[in-house]
């Protein structure tokens, strides 16, 4: 098991992470916790539609 880092550290995304906007990396670090789009998307101002769009990807 990895252990947490510390807190305020920042970590650099693996690479294919990093090609993501912040936004998209938001979207989906709120997915990994289990929310629905209908969530995710009052959550940050989106339509649910914007969210699958940034979890589906191009």
């Amino acid at each position: 098991m990895v252990p947490a880092p510390a807190p305020g550290t920042h970590l650099t995304p693996p690479e294919r992470l990093a090609d993501l906007t912040v936004r998209a990396r938001e979207v989906m670090a709120l997915a990994a916790e289990g929310r629905s789009d209908t969530e995710i998307a009052e959550d940050l101002a989106l339509s649910p539609l914007t969210v699958r769009t940034h979890i589906t990807g191009p």
